[in-house]
């Protein structure tokens, strides 16, 4: 009996999980290797194992995510066999001292094999274990093989399958965090690599402490004032009391801290600061003109100038000293600390080898990190730090607290040019004085701003970001609002570049066009 091929399917985001329920319950045995798993995948298909736990003789997943965790936990409920159940953690190349290369091969594979007693199935492309893939909500694409149980082309797939299962290692679920944490790892080295290109290149590695805060008064602190905060020990633990901080006031609470970052480099107001005194210091009484009572609701309040710390025994006070403008916008990037460690197999057999023919392609396209060299079995994860107390410390001092004060040990500068204000953020409340240029786009009227940027892109005339701050302006200006110092030199220099473009308006005078000529000098 010669296989048949149908595709899954013909018009994409179907669901396929019906069909392998039924695939399930016909069979006497299923392995399964997927790259992502999920609870919600498992769920979509349990009902067909419960009845017979067994005929899951094989689940191989490579994304060792918590949610993949779970969906294996939920397996192991419904009387999977532990052994049957396993993880690959995939290779990586060990560097100097405990760390390894991030960017890293992981096993991407998506194989569903099917056996009974005479017949075989299998689906062999793009479907994980996961509730988007066998739900239909992805684009997936997918075929099903159905034959002879002896057709080659099973042998070929249970090969495959085999080949998985003999590197991988059998799931652990007290190792769950760490399971997690080795992704992690992955996935941030992708993030590096997708993001920046080159690894981690442009990534400044400077620890500073990342606050931000919300002003619901109209106004924000100035240079030289002092804001009173109460901090956890952490802080002191990790000498962390000593870095520049970096204070950011938005003029909404976002939603989360994780929330709060994106929305950094738009924010208009930010400064920096450093931690002039704390009731370490025997600072009891002290000088203060802001108060931030909690750290996870960060309202900035105004006080009577002066503040009385209560000593804590998990909570250390501090007075952080407004020093100057933060004229960068900065990508943070946080740690929990590293409490695991990949374990490597001895035998330089299991390494990761690529064909000389693809080594050497690689080797000339210069990647980083390189791919062209050996990769490193993983066979464990060991735990690093005792009682994994570092990773406890950076747990408190990162964005997983739920405080919106947060120690960074890298950053990343924001382009400038695509990060100005755009205007969604309420700026009324700088830090300095108005400058000549925002006294002189106050005289400008609003429609001659959303002029220019309707000029600019019916003519594709200057950038996208200079477009979108021309109307910003015009906005701002129609309800009688100031635009920031910012906005305000950004908006003179792209007028300037208009009207050398030939830009004209009737509500332009020649006594405000040569001065936006003077100043844009």
């Amino acid at each position: 009996m010669a296989v048949s091929i149908e595709m899954l399917h013909a018009v994409p985001q179907q669901e396929v999980y019906s069909r392998v329920r039924d695939l399930i319950r016909r069979s006497n045995k299923v392995s399964v290797a997927v790259g992502f798993l999920t609870e919600a995948g498992v769920s979509l298909i349990s009902s067909a194992i419960t009845p017979n736990p067994a005929v899951l003789h094989s689940l191989v997943v490579g994304a060792t995510t918590l949610k993949a965790c779970d969906g294996l936990d939920q397996l192991l409920a419904v009387g999977v066999p532990s052994r049957n159940l396993k993880v690959y953690l995939g290779h990586t190349r060990p560097g100097r001292g405990n760390s390894f290369t991030k960017y890293h091969p992981m096993m991407h594979s998506k194989v569903y094999l099917f056996e009974s007693d005479n017949q075989a199935s299998a689906i062999v492309g793009s479907h994980n274990m996961t509730g988007f893939a066998l739900a239909g909500q992805n684009s997936e694409a997918s075929l099903l093989i159905s034959g002879d149980r002896t057709d080659p082309v099973f042998d070929e797939i249970r090969s495959h399958v085999a080949a998985i299962e003999s590197g991988s290692q059998q799931y652990d679920p007290t190792k769950s965090h760490a399971y997690a944490w080795w992704f992690r790892q992955l996935f941030n080295g992708y993030m590096y690599k997708v993001l920046y290109g080159d690894g981690e290149d442009g990534v400044e590695f400077k620890r500073n402490v990342v606050a931000i805060a919300v002003s619901n008064q109209g106004a924000a602190p100035q240079l030289g004032d002092i804001i009173y905060v109460e901090v956890p020990e952490q802080f002191k633990i990790m000498r962390a009391l000593g870095e520049e901080v970096h204070f950011y006031v938005l003029s909404q609470l976002p939603q989360s801290v994780e929330q709060g970052l994106t929305q950094l480099a738009k924010c208009p107001i930010a400064f920096t600061g450093h931690v002039k005194g704390s009731n370490e210091d025997g600072v009891h009484q002290g000088r203060a003109e802001w108060i931030i009572n909690d750290l996870s609701n960060p309202i900035l309040q105004r006080t009577s100038g002066t503040v009385s710390p209560v000593p804590s025994p998990t909570e250390i006070q501090v007075f952080i000293r407004v020093d100057r403008l933060l004229h960068e916008r900065y990508k943070y990037f946080f740690d929990v600390g590293k409490s695991w460690q990949p374990v490597y197999d001895d035998d330089a057999k299991s390494d990761l080898v690529v064909e000389p023919e693809i080594g050497d392609h690689f080797q000339r396209l210069n990647l980083i990190p390189a791919e062209h060299l050996p990769w490193k079995k993983v066979v464990d994860l060991a735990p690093t730090g005792e009682n994994g107390e570092e990773s406890v410390n950076y747990r408190e001092l990162s964005p997983d607290s739920g405080r919106y004060f947060v120690l960074s040990r890298r950053r990343k500068p924001f382009e400038s040019e695509t990060q100005e204000p755009d205007g969604s953020q309420d700026d009324s409340a700088e830090l300095v004085e108005p400058t000549a240029e925002t006294e002189l786009v106050r005289q400008i009227p609003s429609e001659v701003w959303f002029a220019v940027a309707k000029w600019a892109k019916e003519n594709d005339k200057l950038e996208g970001w200079q477009r979108s701050i021309s109307y910003s302006i015009g906005r701002k200006l129609a309800n009688i609002e100031s635009p920031s110092e910012k906005q305000a030199k950004q908006a003179v220099r792209l007028l300037a570049t208009a009207l050398g473009e030939a830009f004209e308006h009737d509500s332009l005078t020649s006594e405000l066009a040569q001065a936006v000529h003077n100043l844009s000098r």
